[in-house]
């Protein structure tokens, strides 16, 4: 495990949310949610970003554009968006309020993500550009505004092509599939494996945020805001601690999380540069 991505002050003037293995040159390359500008602290533009140089590329996708039209992804077809009662206009962006998840299915070419606050999987269509709404109330949690706790901050696409996604605080955990006809799984919530001493996967202090990754075995492995690392078994939905990641700078917690050609994970920050 390599402690920090080599760029990593590019990855914090950016604010990286995310990383998600491409398919292009052996994963040379990676998607990443980041700002618009370099000044800026949202998640709210798709780029990719070169593993070996640390170069991002230009904007791909804005995700602040309210205008940009968005499709029905059973029916193919164009949706009517109506304004929301406290957001406005704001969630008919594609990106809305950030996007704090986010995996990408190499299998079609997509990148599936859920804006922050707003309970609904969507997807981009990297070859057309075009992004697709797969359907509402995605955790079941409800009403998300204001609560931290219900957002979905950890997203992977399993080797069985499944999507799994997991909310801040673990009461939430959904399987999607990413063919045609897409389904939804809410599986329930986490439980913490009796060997964890204390260190709750839903604990807000020590387990919130970060990213996921998945082995070819299909085990997922939480990377948490702060450093802590969990595995989750999917059939039995039980987080085992691993144990806190070593070496890090005081100031550092992970944001983003990507497995490289070479199999060594990746990590990066949203706050430190210094790694």
């Amino acid at each position: 495990m390599r402690r920090a991505l080599p760029f990593a002050c590019l990855a914090a003037v950016f604010q990286l949310c995310f990383l998600a293995p491409a398919i292009a040159q052996q994963d040379r390359f990676a998607y990443a949610i980041t700002d618009i500008t370099k000044e800026g602290a949202g998640w709210n533009a798709l780029r990719m970003l070169d593993l070996q140089t640390g170069q991002y590329s230009d904007v791909l996708l804005n995700g602040t554009e309210a205008a940009r039209k968005a499709y029905d992804a059973s029916t193919r077809k164009e949706l009517t968006l109506q304004p929301d009662a406290k957001w406005g206009n704001l969630l008919q962006a594609p990106f809305a309020t950030g996007v704090a998840a986010a995996a990408f299915d190499r299998a079609h070419n997509r990148l599936y993500f859920t804006p922050m606050f707003v309970d609904q999987l969507r997807y981009i269509d990297l070859k057309t550009m075009q992004v697709y709404h797969v359907g509402n109330d995605f955790s079941g949690t409800g009403n998300m505004h204001n609560d931290e706790a219900k957002i979905i901050t950890r997203m992977v696409i399993a080797p069985d092509g499944y999507g799994y996604a997991i909310s801040n605080d673990g009461s939430a955990f959904i399987r999607f599939s990413t063919g045609k006809k897409a389904t939804i799984e809410k599986l329930g919530a986490l439980v913490d494996a009796p060997s964890n001493n204390g260190i709750s996967i839903q604990n807000r202090c020590t387990s919130f945020g970060g990213d996921m990754i998945s082995d070819d075995e299909g085990n997922l492995f939480i990377l948490t805001a702060r450093n802590n690392v969990f595995k989750v078994n999917t059939t039995n939905k039980v987080a085992t601690h691993l144990g806190a990641i070593q070496n890090l700078p005081a100031n550092y917690t992970v944001n983003g999380a990507v497995v490289d050609n070479e199999g060594a994970l990746l990590v990066s920050s949203a706050v430190d540069a210094s790694a």
